[in-house]
């Protein structure tokens, strides 16, 4: 087994993180009707829209994400106030 050695640099995030922000959010939205599976894979309550995210570009203090070589896979690792 290999090790990756791709670069991925934490980057403050911008507009082409959204997408991605959104849609890791939207996977996982605390679903109360199944409390097990939200203890074991975590959630978030914010219920944050795409236009919430936009302005926490400009608001948050901390709203990072992370740029991984050559396949520009983006995500946040952190969304702080």
């Amino acid at each position: 087994m290999g090790v990756d050695t791709e670069k991925i640099e934490i980057v403050r995030a911008d507009e082409t993180h959204l997408a991605d922000v959104v849609a890791l959010a939207e996977s996982r939205r605390l679903d109360a009707s199944n409390p097990v599976a939200a203890g074991r894979d975590g959630f978030l309550v914010s219920d944050y829209t795409l236009d919430d995210y936009r302005g926490r570009l400009i608001s948050a203090e901390h709203f990072w994400g992370r740029d991984q070589g050559q396949r520009g896979a983006r995500f946040p690792p952190r969304v702080q106030r």
